[in-house]
């Protein structure tokens, strides 16, 4: 059992890290940039969809450093082996499938950018400038602290895009883990930062 923003969840330790060799994983970058963006997703089996997301991160840097944190869950497909051996990827090797939830949770925990936008492994990027245009946004009301693609009525949030503040996120103690029959997704009522950002 692992404390996460001081709730308990099961998380199971790190089987592996590029570049770390122990038991646990530390982060390996640290930047102060207040503008850093740390792109986040969580892979089981999705290989060919990984590759595609992160040569969109690579093709569309911008003006903000952006750095890739991939939680792999147990992935038996190549993925593991492939996100480990990326230079400039900070892989994460978790010891059995958590889930989507818990891999987001176990990932925010190793982030230390201002910024963090969540992708699913099949998502990508398509265009220059997404970086400043999700910071403009994001700043333009005081009210909005989370910026996400809008669902339908089953998952009215899903992290197909999620962008938001890392230290709102900890400092809340949000958590991307089901509830209620919504998996990874919050009713917006549930986080009231989210009305603003869905009008």
């Amino acid at each position: 059992m692992h404390t996460l923003y001081g709730k308990t969840s099961l998380i199971p330790p790190v089987a592996a890290c590029r570049a770390v060799a122990s038991d646990t994983c530390e982060t390996r970058f640290k930047h102060d940039d207040a503008g850093m963006i740390t792109v986040l997703t969580v892979n089981h089996n999705t290989l060919d969809f990984l590759k595609l997301l992160v040569q969109s991160v690579r093709k569309f840097r911008g003006q903000a450093p952006t750095e890739i944190i991939v939680i792999d869950n147990q992935s038996t497909d190549g993925s593991r082996e492939w996100a480990a051996a990326q230079p400039d990827i900070e892989a994460h090797l978790l010891t059995r499938n958590t889930g989507h939830g818990p891999g987001l949770d176990y990932g925010l925990r190793l982030v230390n950018t201002r910024f963090v936008l969540v992708l699913d492994s099949d998502a990508h990027l398509q265009r220059f400038e997404w970086d400043a245009d999700l910071i403009k946004l994001y700043q333009s009301d005081p009210r909005r602290r989370l910026i996400a693609a809008k669902g339908g009525v089953e998952k009215p949030i899903h992290p197909c895009f999620m962008f938001f503040e890392t230290q709102y996120f900890r400092s809340n103690q949000f958590s991307f883990l089901p509830r209620d029959g919504y998996d990874v997704g919050r009713r917006p009522d549930d986080f009231p930062c989210l009305q603003a950002a869905l009008r």
